[in-house]
Parts: C-alpha cells; sequence; structure tokens
C-alpha cells in the first residue's frame, strides 16, 4: 500500500517507507516475544535494560540513516517527514496490538 501510494512521485520515498515499515514492525514485535503468556504492559517496555537499549539504538540508527543524504544516498532513501513516519510507526504498532490480543484469548481458553 505504502510503496505504490510513493512508487510513481518518487520510487526512493517508497523503498524508504517500504524498509521503514519492515524495521519498525520487526522492533515492535520484538516486545510480543518478551513472553508468549504474559502482556508486555504486566511485564514492562524496560524490564529488560538491554533490549531497551539495543532497541532504542536500532531506532536512532533507522532514523539516521534515513535521514543524513551521506547514508541516504549509500542506501537509496528519501527523507520522510514527520507525518509520514507517524503513520508508519501507527501501522507498525499493529503487530504489537495483535499479539496482545493472541495473548489475552489464549490465557482465557487456559481458565
Amino acid at each position: 500500500m505504502l510503496f505504490f501510494n510513493y512508487y510513481l512521485p518518487d520510487y526512493r520515498k517508497a523503498t524508504t517507507a517500504v524498509f521503514s515499515v519492515m524495521a519498525f514492525t520487526h522492533l515492535f514485535n520484538v516486545f510480543n516475544m518478551m513472553s508468549l503468556n504474559l502482556s508486555i504492559f504486566k511485564i514492562g517496555f524496560s524490564s529488560n535494560k538491554y533490549l531497551a537499549f539495543s532497541l532504542a539504538v536500532s531506532v536512532l540508527a533507522l532514523l539516521v540513516v534515513m535521514n543524513l543524504p551521506f547514508l541516504q544516498n549509500i542506501f537509496g532513501f528519501a527523507t520522510l517527514s514527520l507525518g509520514e513516519l507517524g503513520l508508519i510507526f501507527i501501522l507498525c504498532s499493529f503487530v504489537l496490538w495483535g499479539g496482545e490480543i493472541y495473548k489475552v484469548v489464549k490465557n482465557r481458553k487456559r481458565s
């Protein structure tokens, strides 16, 4: 969906959007994998300091690669606006919400 919205006007923006979706989706999914039974809201997002640090570094690295002109040229990326990044962030968070719903349903079946 995002790729085709950006493809004709700006191919580099399209590839940046798709790469961002894949990367941020994986980063959100890390929270699902902290426990297959307990909610991340019970465990806490920063309960594992090393994981929290590595996620922060990963997000920072993604933003740097997407916004520094030198690295943009190497990776073939384009700058995304704050609104576009916000939309991507919201879309990618669905994997977290889906995992949380799965855990609720799974735990209700056990009870």
